[in-house]
């Protein structure tokens, strides 16, 4: 006779770890990361979830923390800045689609978010400064707007389903002849066609804006400060 499996002691609750909330939390993705839902796929109830949470905000700020430590900036490979920066972009556009609602998540958090994510973040940009040699501000600037910028294109195509169909009848609209000519034209290309064709439009004018960015010392900036406040309004204005 085959001994049935051990079942668990009744009355012995689950362990709520911030672990298990964000895998929780990715389950179901972001936006419908609730309290409620939670708790149902933790198999806990809302009252214990709320001993460990601050309510829905952290669940969703846990949540995304975790789905953006997932993600692993792409490395420099020898490849010109340009494709690096495309790289980013449509690594962190991948990272977007997989992952409902975390675009406009990082794009509109007002939350000051993990050291974690932080060094991770930091530790990249050192490396594509070191990679290409540019100043540790520029490679910040230069990946920040990139990022910022894929994020949110990513976020409004998303909310905007329909666009391909109002592409299609823009474009056999004669009364607008400029507009139906750039959809025609857009119909061309798919919509990672028109993301990259986007990116790529932004990363050839930051890198031309960007090139005299360079970094200022801690001491170099309270200088230029204390310059500023002891200049007398007739020593900062030019003789007559």
């Amino acid at each position: 006779m085959v001994p049935e499996p051990a079942q668990p002691r009744r009355g012995r609750p689950r362990k709520i770890t911030r672990e298990a909330i964000a895998d929780a939390g990715r389950r179901l993705t972001l936006p419908k990361a609730t309290l409620t839902d939670v708790a149902n796929e933790l198999g806990v109830g809302v009252r214990a979830l709320y001993k460990h949470t601050e309510g829905i905000s952290d669940i969703q700020v846990i949540t995304a923390e975790a789905i953006f430590a997932s993600w692993e900036a792409p490395a420099p490979q020898g490849e010109p800045l340009a494709e690096h920066l495309l790289n980013v972009a449509l690594s962190l556009r991948a990272l977007a689609l997989e992952n409902p609602g975390i675009a406009g998540f990082l794009v509109r958090a007002s939350t000051e978010i993990s050291p974690a994510v932080v060094r991770s973040m930091d530790a990249h940009q050192q490396s594509v400064a070191q990679s290409y040699g540019l100043s540790l501000a520029r490679s910040s600037v230069l990946l920040g707007l990139v990022a910022e910028h894929a994020l949110a294109v990513t976020d409004i195509v998303n909310a905007s389903g329909g666009r391909r169909r109002d592409l299609a009848r823009m474009s056999e609209d004669q009364r607008f002849p400029a507009l139906s000519a750039a959809a025609r034209r857009s119909e061309v290309r798919d919509p990672a066609g028109s993301f990259e064709f986007g990116v790529r439009a932004l990363i050839q004018g930051l890198l031309e804006l960007t090139a005299d960015i360079d970094d200022v010392t801690s001491n170099e900036g309270n200088d230029t400060h204390e310059r500023s406040v002891h200049t007398t309004p007739a020593e900062s204005s030019p003789t007559d």
